[in-house]
């Protein structure tokens, strides 16, 4: 609740939860945009869809559409996105600079793209330093994918949260 209250969300936007697995932040996106807003739902793994759909369904959130993305790029229906956003994801993407440029042209001009990871010394892949990446990596990729950081907001002791801006 306090990630979403954060994001300042209103009525009528779009979010693509990127990395969505099995949901946990959908339905209160969902809500957050509702009546007429929509989430997109973005995994690469379709098993978790059923697992969404159910979350959905009990909350009686009419407004997500899930999408199975690829390993590269999110594979969104429009480029209709007021924020992007990744929790816990960011560092299982392989070219993670690819990616990020690739999220960008689903944004609109002047939306938002919110990444929350793991500092590098706190996760639980410390051991492995290809799943690891900082705060200062991301924001490096995200000005050379068209982005400036906007805000960084405090939740976390383990995790950094920064929302970015495309250009």
């Amino acid at each position: 609740a306090e990630v979403v209250a954060s994001l300042k969300l209103q009525p009528g936007q779009v979010v693509a939860d990127l990395g969505a697995g099995a949901g946990p932040f959908v339905v209160p996106f969902a809500r957050a945009v509702a009546p007429n807003g929509k989430v997109y739902a973005v995994d690469v793994d379709r098993d978790f869809f059923p697992h969404i759909e159910k979350r959905v369904k009990a909350a009686g959130a009419g407004n997500v559409q899930t999408v199975l993305g690829q390993f590269t790029d999110p594979a969104l229906p429009a480029a209709d996105v007021d924020l992007a956003f990744m929790h816990d994801v960011l560092h299982h993407i392989e070219d993670r600079a690819g990616y990020l440029k690739a999220v960008a042209k689903y944004l609109k001009p002047g939306a938002r793209l919110a990444v929350i990871d793991y500092h590098p010394d706190q996760g639980p892949h410390r051991d492995q330093p290809s799943l690891i990446v900082s705060k200062e990596q991301t924001a490096a990729w995200l000005i050379g994918a068209g982005f400036t950081a906007v805000q960084e907001i405090p939740l976390f002791t383990d995790k950094w949260f920064v929302v970015y801006a495309r250009n």
